[in-house]
């Protein structure tokens, strides 16, 4: 993985990518369709941290599973309290996985920006100007897909 980094270029165009064993929240949605790949697809945080660093400390997006904004917003936000304890500081994206791919809302994005994460979002999903701090936009569709400038103040 190191060697393919180095090869492609490290920060400016890689990004690692992981499920994450400490963010899957249970039980799952009533409506889930569970897959079988699920239970081997998560690594434990620890073990995604120590290849980011072996990676020269490219990006890294954590996905969760399980969540639904309804956790988002019950018990005091302790979802969102969880994984910002767990990924503040230590990767630049996280993509909650909401059902639908359902854009989270506003306060949890801000407060998750606010914290140095961004949220990825469908880009489909998005209305103009639909957010009002920056985000990870995911778009199968190239025409959605925001353009990062360099002289942006994001």
């Amino acid at each position: 993985m190191a060697g393919l980094v180095r090869k492609i270029g490290n920060k400016d165009r890689c990004m690692l990518r992981a499920f994450i064993s400490e963010l899957y929240f249970m039980p799952y949605p009533r409506d889930t369709k569970i897959q079988p790949h699920w239970k081997y697809e998560k690594i434990p945080l620890g073990k995604m941290l120590r290849l980011k660093k072996k990676c020269g400390d490219i990006p890294v997006e954590i996905s969760c599973r399980g969540i639904t904004k309804e956790k988002l917003l019950s018990r005091t936000w302790k979802v969102v309290v969880r994984i910002i304890g767990l990924l503040a500081g230590k990767v630049a994206v996280v993509n909650l996985k909401l059902p639908g791919r359902e854009i989270p809302q506003d306060e949890i994005i801000k407060r998750l920006y606010k914290e140095g994460l961004l949220i990825e979002v469908a880009a489909e999903k998005l209305n103009e100007g639909s957010l009002s701090v920056p985000y990870h936009g995911n778009a199968d569709d190239l025409a959605l897909a925001s353009v990062l400038r360099r002289n942006s103040k994001y």
